[in-house]
Formats: structure tokens, C-alpha cells, sequence
């Protein structure tokens, strides 16, 4: 789910857009999900650490605690260590963005905050390969992997890129349209609101109503983005297949 996770985010980010206007004050009066671009994309890194902590867990699951401490205590107290910081890594930097973003270059250099966002995209984009491409350790393999030729594994991640990217250029147009109706609906958007705001009204009858009709949707428009995965999977299969038909007959 954190392929299709980050897709998701990363298009309600292109389509929700920028804040209103710019906001003064502390880290406490600024939106939630920050007002620039930089800042709302920044939020997709947080991600990383949520899926691990889900990974960690279904490895402890399925393996049993006893079957991680293979080593001895020291080196799994810092091993475990490690990967807390590599985990942890994209809350930190996040944090370092957001308070960047908010104290302004009246008190920090100017650079600072470009750098504290190319070290989260550099954090994050690190958790995000491990996850996606080497997930599986050696000792949570239950059998040896069947050896697959590079052509193969090429036409794979190709097939998978295609159809991913399709998927996800009309998954805009639904991310667009959910959020036009928010806005006909005048629901809240929790993201666009600030911590002060949210301590004062999240107690709110109205407020609470509004939250989940606005949480419904986009509940529903991610169910759906994931779940039609296997319809472009079969239309992928298909168009590959008459092609495969076409270069065996010598396209007669």
C-alpha cells in the first residue's frame, strides 16, 4: 500500500494547491500542512516512518521476536538503533523544514531552508527505496528466489511504470474533482487549518460533522485509487498479450 499511498498524496497535493494567503506569526499559526509547495510535499516523506513501524510489526508477526535476535545483544541493540534513526530520520527533518519555514529569513540564512528540505527529500526518498525495493531481509525469506533474466525484470518494471502512471494521471482528474466538491460543499480542510484553530473548534458539532464528510470522501477516493489497480492490471495484460500475439505471427 505505500506505492499506491504516496501516489495518492502526492496527487491530492498537486490538487488541493497552495494556501489562501500567507499567514504571520509561529509554527502555531501557520497551516497545517504548511503553505508553500515545498512544504506540502515535504508531508508525503512522513510516509516513511508510518509504513515502517506497519513493516517492523508484520516482521515481528511473522517471524516471531526470537527469529529477529539472531545476533547477540549488542549488535541488536545497535542495529535496532540504526534503523530507529533511518526511520526516524524523515520526523526529524520534517520538524527541521517546518520550523525553518516559520521562523523566515529574518532569523535564519537564507539557504536554511532549502537545505533542511533537499536532507528530508534525501531521507525520505532513502526509507521510501528500502521499503519498496529490498523490503525482505535474508532471514525473512521462506524459500530462495526463482532467478528471473534482466530482459525480463526489465519489461516488468516497465510494464509497472506504464500502467502506474497512467493510473495516476487520471487518478488527478478524480483528486481535482473530489476537491472541488469539498469547496461546493464547504466542508473543512483540516490541512489548510492551524493548530490554534483546531485546539478551539475541534469540539465542535459542526465541525466534527464537516471533518468526517470531508474524511469520507477522500477515504473513498483513496479506496478507490487502490482498488482499481487490478483493473489496469488486466487492461496492462492485455494490451500486452496482443502485442506478444502480433510479434509471434511476425504482425500478420
Amino acid at each position: 500500500w505505500l506505492l499506491h499511498a504516496v501516489l495518492f498524496f502526492l496527487g491530492v497535493c498537486v490538487a488541493v494547491g497552495d494556501a489562501p494567503g500567507p499567514q504571520e506569526g509561529g509554527w502555531r499559526d501557520r497551516p497545517l500542512l504548511g503553505e508553500g509547495a515545498a512544504v506540502r510535499f515535504a508531508a508525503v516523506g512522513l510516509l516513511v516512518p508510518a509504513h515502517a513501524l506497519i513493516w517492523t510489526l508484520a516482521r515481528m508477526e511473522t517471524t516471531s521476536w526470537a527469529m529477529l535476535r539472531k545476533t547477540c545483544g549488542c549488535c541488536f541493540g545497535l542495529q535496532s538503533a540504526l534503523w530507529g534513526l533511518l526511520w526516524g530520520g524523515p520526523l526529524a527533518t520534517y520538524g527541521a523544514v517546518r520550523y525553518v519555514d516559520a521562523a523566515g529569513t529574518t532569523e535564519l540564512p537564507r539557504g536554511a531552508f532549502w537545505g533542511a528540505l533537499a536532507a528530508h527529500g534525501l531521507v525520505s526518498l532513502a526509507g521510501l527505496w528500502f521499503l519498496l525495493v529490498a523490503p525482505a531481509k535474508r532471514e525473512d525469506r521462506l524459500f530462495p528466489l526463482t532467478p528471473v533474466p534482466v530482459v525480463t525484470r526489465c519489461v516488468r518494471y516497465l510494464f509497472w511504470c506504464v500502467l502506474f502512471a497512467g493510473k495516476f494521471l487520471l487518478g488527478m482528474v478524480i483528486f481535482a474533482s473530489v476537491h472541488e466538491t469539498t469547496l461546493q460543499l464547504r466542508l473543512v480542510n483540516p490541512g489548510r487549518q492551524s493548530l490554534l484553530e483546531l485546539r478551539g473548534i475541534w469540539r465542535s458539532p459542526q465541525w466534527v460533522t464537516s471533518f468526517f464528510e470531508w474524511a469520507s470522501l477522500w477515504a473513498t477516493a483513496f479506496f478507490m485509487f487502490v482498488a482499481d489497480t487490478a483493473m489496469w492490471f488486466q487492461l496492462g495484460c492485455m494490451v500486452l498479450g496482443v502485442c506478444i500475439v502480433f510479434v509471434q505471427r511476425d504482425c500478420r
